[in-house]
């Protein structure tokens, strides 16, 4: 009897099936995490046993969410098509159709499937994971498109033919791809998606595919922030993803007989990043009276430190009735919350860290996770693909503030985003115009603005209104103000009114500034719209980011230090 298990192109050597050496050897090349190989290998888990892995056997060992769902990715790819041993013939199920195969030599060939054999012929027959190579298995499938992906050979005639310092194989293989790789791969798969198709508007189920096997070919471009793992090149259920955005772009110069016509189902709206709803966990609304008695007892009160208690008490107890009123009001601001409750511009931002965190206790991750993890690759990655950035911040003792100042440069602006808002496009939830993009300069002025006196904020305000050429209302942003040349100093968040003071700490004011945007529920820069999803998406949590987001974060994921 002939013991085989046919699969994927993500199939397993041969040599891993009794060899946890082997099996950790060949999952370094996909992308696992030298501290999760070293946890395989220590339980002695080998090919055959990598394979029965489930989440529950992963989170048993304790390997984290990122490294976990690579691993699930790769032992559910290798099941992707399961043979089973009948009295030596070999039955496959695709798409949950039986078929029958004899051996003969190394390879699988198809034969005519028996009369009256159905899925219950099989069921009890063992699943036997004896591993071939894909080079030994020929299994017959209908010849069309889907079925003539392929990626990695794609790449690699395109390199054949085009010198570069660095082989495009090489950087898609290393997972460290900037966005002009990354843009000029789309490039190549969507141009031979038109050859195989012959046509600009393939269907969605063929740019699925296309995804698919994007990340089977180049592991290491799989994401850990989407479902499967493929769809930020991708997203059938929104239509959207790189994949998308490239023939958007391809057909914009097509010749208007050969457009199909527009959809009639309305378009989906990529502006607004779609935010979390708050989660609290006790909404006990006061009487309105009570509510405003409490309202005015804070306005009276003095922010000291002997207040502070009663300060918090105050706030916690009107934060239901206040946080409705917020998010019913058609036209309050920033300014306006402010004016009703001064207190939350108190004590260095703390109020506002409290209000964000009873709204959102699952998710006060950024401060933990931005300076341990995510700053030291972000600099790396400046270091190995845009150096010339680094130059940008030399003057910048703190490596945590250069990470965050080099992070927007690091994702696209919106090219959607719209430099004016009519009144029919004013949504609720925008509480503030959005504004201008800033002049292109680091740091951005929508993020960060460093001055000596007021008198400098309010010559870059003249400035801006004076480009714009109109009055211009503006989003929250960070303020310096600071001695001599250094980057250091006071911190503020600067509204229309306001100028609220966050300390000396970069990143804590920063940390402050995004939990002020959702606790009063205030749209972001507009030019800076891919920053914030990304902060509040990939770090915190609050929302689903978007393609570009979720590409850099695996870069930044794939980068060892």
């Amino acid at each position: 009897m002939h013991t085989l298990y046919a699969m994927n192109s993500n199939i397993l050597p041969q040599d891993t099936l009794n060899s946890p050496t082997a099996l950790k050897e060949y999952l370094l090349t996909k992308g696992v995490p030298h501290e999760v190989l070293k946890i395989l290998q220590d339980e002695f888990v080998d090919g055959e046993a990598f394979l029965s892995l489930t989440e529950t056997d992963l989170k048993e060992l304790k390997i984290k969410t990122g490294p976990r769902k690579r691993l699930l990715n790769l032992i559910n790819a290798a099941k992707a098509t399961n043979c089973f041993i009948v009295n030596g013939p070999i039955y496959g199920v695709q798409n949950n159709i039986p078929t029958i195969a004899s051996t003969a030599g190394n390879e699988i060939v198809q034969v005519e499937q028996p009369k009256n054999s159905t899925i219950d012929d099989i069921n009890n027959v063992q699943n036997v994971p004896i591993l071939l190579h894909p080079q030994n298995i020929n299994i017959q499938q209908p010849n069309d498109a889907e079925n003539k992906l392929n990626v990695r050979a794609w790449i690699e005639a395109y390199d054949a033919k085009h010198t570069r310092k660095i082989s495009l194989l090489s950087v898609l293989d290393s997972g460290i791809v900037g966005n002009t790789d990354r843009q000029e791969f789309i490039r190549i798969v969507c141009a031979e998606i038109v050859k195989l198709s012959n046509d600009m508007y393939p269907s969605s189920q063929l740019k699925t595919e296309l995804a698919k096997e994007i990340v089977n070919a180049f592991p290491k471009l799989r994401s850990s922030h989407s479902p499967e793992g493929y769809e930020h090149f991708y997203d059938k259920t929104t239509n959207s993803g790189f994949i998308q955005y490239r023939f958007q772009n391809m057909r914009v110069k097509l010749n208007p007989t050969k457009k199909k016509r527009a959809s009639t189902k309305p378009a989906i709206k990529k502006i607004n990043v779609k935010r979390q709803r708050s989660q609290f966990v006790k909404q006990e609304y006061l009487d309105e009276e009570v509510f405003q008695e409490k309202c005015c007892e804070l306005i009276f009160k003095i922010p000291s430190d002997s207040n502070k208690p009663s300060i918090i008490q105050l706030l916690d107890e009107t934060r239901p009735n206040r946080q409705r009123s917020i998010k019913n009001s058609e036209q309050m601001t920033i300014d306006d919350i402010f004016r009703l409750y001064p207190k939350l511009k108190d004590y260095n931002g703390e109020m506002i860290h409290r209000e964000f965190i009873s709204m959102f206790p699952n998710n006060d991750t950024f401060l933990r996770k931005f300076s341990s993890y995510y700053v030291p690759r972000i600099l790396k990655f400046c270091h190995m693909k845009k150096e010339y950035l680094l130059q940008k911040v030399d003057d910048f003792d703190d490596d945590n503030f250069k990470a965050l100042i080099l992070l927007p440069e690091l994702l696209p602006s919106p090219n959607y985003a719209k430099t004016k808002t009519s009144r029919e496009d004013n949504s609720k939830g925008v509480k503030i115009k959005a504004s201008n993009f800033s002049l292109k300069q680091i740091p951005n002025r929508n993020l960060l603005q460093f001055i000596h006196t007021m008198e400098d904020l309010l010559v870059n305000n003249e400035e801006d209104e004076t480009l714009s050429q109109k009055p211009k209302n503006i989003q929250p942003f960070l303020v310096c103000f600071v001695i001599g040349q250094t980057k250091e100093g006071q911190f503020y968040i600067k509204t229309d009114e306001n100028l609220i003071s966050v300390g000396d700490d970069p990143i804590i004011a920063f940390d402050i500034l995004v939990k002020l945007h959702y606790c009063f529920d205030v749209q972001f820069a507009s030019d800076l719209l891919t920053f914030y999803d990304f902060i509040t998406g990939c770090i915190m949590g609050l929302n689903i980011p978007g393609a570009s987001c979720r590409a850099l974060h695996t870069t930044l994921c794939n980068i060892t230090l």
